[in-house]
């Protein structure tokens, strides 16, 4: 691999976009292609207050390398020393200061942290093909979730002061499988899913302790995990209801499926929450709209709405022909968010930032969105695995 490829935080680029001189107030910002490789780009968390947003950018067919996105300033993280430049960010700590997510290195696929420019490989559990990826970050930055190959098959681990440590499944079945996807504040608490010897079941980890969260229909169909709350007390995720896959919402004990777009096609799941567990936000099937895919948002009020609705009409935004698909983060207090869409005047998918604070704001006209490979909707094995 060439030198130039192996240095990290290898340059920093302006695009022109400032996330944190416009968090103020309500906007909508799909994304400029990125001034290198194919240009395009795609933001997968957002920073506790917003300022700072995390993904990768394309490079080739085969080559992604993460980025770090903050005040209208890309910096390129990178990869892992060995093989082609794979590497891609997951999440992002409450200051911006640590990124984690997987790379591609000289033993293979692996699990990194990355601050004050420096990518350190995490290692992988003992026993299997070495593989692993980090999901999720604590507070600040020094407890870490997310898969690795062991000697069971695909697990979830926890990673803290240099050591990866594998998180029980849920008892039953002979094919251990689990993963970590979410995790608290402080890293006590960890959720994901895990298979329960029937189907894949969402689970909250603490104190050494896998507990199982239901699902809501019938066993033998699945629930998962996907965020937390920063006390670790609300769990959202998706689960199977009798109509189809819904997005969810735990706490204290119960699980509430949050209902879906239209009656007769349901299947969406929530993909993040806000630091006090009040809003959700994910993406949902959606016959009504181009492409047949729509972010959505969820609140108790309000209950169950698409987010494009809810910008344009309720904060009076202009979303240019946008058609939003995805939520990938959300900060901690529920107003900035990052997610994926399509340009449908251009026919083009990208990446965009979205504030829903009550007055709305008018921003510059957007740069050129950069083209997605429709296959980019399935991230990795590790962080959107089914």
């Amino acid at each position: 691999m060439p030198t130039k490829y192996r240095c990290l935080a290898l340059c920093i680029i302006s695009t022109g976009i400032l996330l944190s001189e416009v968090s103020d107030a309500a906007f909508f910002q799909p994304l400029p292609d990125a001034p290198f490789g194919t240009g395009d780009l795609f933001l997968t968390d957002v920073s506790a207050d917003g300022s700072v947003a995390v993904g990768y950018v394309q490079l080739s067919l085969s080559e992604q390398e993460a980025i770090r996105y903050d005040n209208g300033v890309i910096t390129r993280l990178g990869d892992l020393a060995g093989g082609l430049i794979q590497s891609q960010a997951f999440a992002v700590s409450d200051d911006g200061s640590v990124i984690v997510g997987r790379g591609l290195g000289a033993s293979g696929s692996e699990a990194f942290r990355w601050e004050n420019g420096v990518m350190t490989g995490l290692g992988d559990l003992p026993g299997g093909v070495f593989e692993s990826a980090a999901n999720a970050v604590s507070a600040d930055g020094s407890v870490i979730t997310g898969g690795s190959r062991s000697t069971a098959g695909l697990q979830g681990f926890r990673w803290e002061n240099g050591t990866m440590t594998g998180i029980p499944g849920l008892a039953g079945g002979v094919n251990f499988s689990s993963i970590g996807l979410g995790i608290s504040d402080d890293g006590s608490v960890i959720v994901g899913d895990s298979w329960n010897g029937s189907g894949f079941e969402a689970y909250r980890w603490e104190n050494g302790v896998t507990t199982g969260l239901g699902i809501e229909f019938a066993p033998g169909l699945s629930s998962t995990a996907s965020d937390t709350s920063d006390d670790g007390s609300v769990v959202v995720g998706a689960t199977a209801t009798s109509t189809g896959q819904q997005a969810m919402r735990w706490e204290n004990g119960v699980m509430t499926s949050l209902g879906s777009l239209t009656p007769f096609v349901v299947n969406g799941g929530a993909t993040a929450v806000s630091g006090d567990g009040s809003i959700v936000v994910g993406t949902s099937l959606d016959p009504f709209v181009f492409f047949g895919r729509s972010a959505t948002i969820w609140n108790e009020t309000d209950g169950l709405l698409r987010l494009g609705d809810f910008l344009a009409n309720d904060l009076a935004l202009n979303l240019d022909g946008w058609v939003l698909q995805t939520v990938e983060g959300i900060s901690d207090d529920g107003t900035t968010l990052v997610g994926l869409g399509i340009d449908t005047v251009n026919l083009r998918q990208g990446s965009w930032i979205a504030n829903i604070s009550e007055e709305p704001e008018v921003v510059p006209e957007p740069g050129t969105v950069g083209l997605f490979v429709l296959g980019v909707l399935g991230i990795a094995l590790y962080r959107r695995r089914r």
